[in-house]
């Protein structure tokens, strides 16, 4: 009897795992590649591009001199909060409301500008 009992439920598991994967075999035979590739990404410009060429970085780079003042100036602000000496304030709860409302005021007439 236990034999018959795990062939019949071996046979429902398997109706119920054909049940459960159909509809998800069924969703992707319905989507095309053009709905998974973006189009118009590529152009033929009819020449092979040119590894060799460096490309041009969109901003300057740090310098050596400009590095070592950046550093020192982060040194001297380690220092101070470490010692004590940096400029600490804390802001009520008003002036930070106020500081607040007039940023989205100049949000908005940013906005209402263009």
């Amino acid at each position: 009897m236990t034999n018959q009992f795990g062939q019949a439920r071996n046979v429902f598991l398997a109706v119920l795992l054909a049940l459960a994967i159909g509809p998800v075999l069924a969703g992707c035979g319905t989507s095309a590649i053009e709905d998974a590739v973006p189009q118009g990404t590529i152009r033929n410009t009819g020449v092979y591009p040119n590894i060799n060429i460096v490309p041009k970085g969109e901003t300057t780079q740090f310098s050596a001199s400009g590095s070592a003042a950046a550093k020192a100036e982060l040194r001297t602000a380690n220092a101070e909060v470490k010692s004590g000496a940096a400029k600490t304030t804390t802001a009520t709860e008003s002036e930070l409301r106020k500081i607040a409302q007039s940023h989205a005021q100049e949000t908005i007439d940013e906005i209402e500008a263009e």
